[in-house]
This record gives C-alpha cells, sequence and structure tokens, in this order.
C-alpha cells in the first residue's frame, strides 16, 4: 500500500510541471477558433503563429561592441602593438626571463644582507615544568 502510494505521489508531482506547459496561456485552440465563420483555415488564430500571438518575433537588438579605453595597474609603458606567433612569443618571453635571472652568489649576498625577524615571543619553562610565554626585549 505504501508503494501505491509513493508511485502515485511520485507521478502527480512529475505531472504538475507537464500540465502548466501543455496549456495554451489562455489562446484559443484551433477546434474552438474556427467556430466563429472565419472562414477557411486561421479563422481565429492569426495563421497559425507561435502560441496564437500572430506570428510576432521577438524583437532584435543591435551586437554590442566592447572597446577599452584604458587599462590600470601593471607597467603603464607596456603597450602591446603587435600580435606575435607562437614561437616568437616564447622566444621573447625566455628572453625577458634570462635578462632577470640572478647568479647564485647574486642571490646569497641579497639574502645575507636582508635583516632577520626577530621573534617577539619566547617560551621559559617554570620549576614545575610548565611553560609560560614571555615578551621578547
Amino acid at each position: 500500500m505504501k508503494k501505491l502510494i509513493g508511485i502515485a505521489t511520485f507521478v502527480l508531482l512529475f505531472s504538475v510541471p507537464a500540465h502548466a506547459q501543455s496549456r495554451g496561456g489562455g489562446v484559443g485552440s484551433a477546434p474552438s477558433a474556427n467556430v466563429a465563420g472565419g472562414g477557411g483555415a486561421g479563422g481565429g488564430t492569426g495563421g497559425g503563429g507561435i502560441g496564437g500571438n500572430g506570428g510576432a518575433r521577438l524583437q532584435s537588438y543591435p551586437r554590442a561592441s566592447f572597446e577599452a579605453s584604458t587599462v590600470s595597474g601593471g607597467d603603464p609603458s607596456f603597450a602591446p602593438s603587435t600580435f606575435l606567433s607562437f614561437d616568437q612569443a616564447v622566444a621573447e618571453g625566455k628572453a625577458i626571463i634570462a635578462a632577470d635571472q640572478k647568479s647564485l652568489a647574486q642571490t646569497a649576498a641579497e639574502n645575507s644582507a636582508t635583516p632577520k625577524a626577530k621573534a617577539k615571543v619566547t617560551f621559559v619553562q617554570d620549576a614545575e615544568g610548565k611553560v609560560i610565554p614571555t615578551a621578547q626585549r
């Protein structure tokens, strides 16, 4: 009995949206449209247009065009002017990377010259073995 109720609920649940879509939206259907003596085909529906609206179409709009006038951020001297092929772009990228590379000695010298960050907190152990954080001087 529970399966039957479940199946009936399932069918009812999914038939509601299908029923709503099958309605004509209040527009006269073909059998009742020609009753008034419209004379021949298309008596009241406007010649079989979509949904009985007389073949009306959606309003068309011009194509959107997007233009970039300013660019923010990055290097202000950069202005893309040409398109490069893939091989040329890879070669140019490798040249830029090679120009920015430093030797191992230069990198080590910069690392040793930078000031090291010092801890702001130290941990001290008391006589009972508990850890106590204290401010670094």
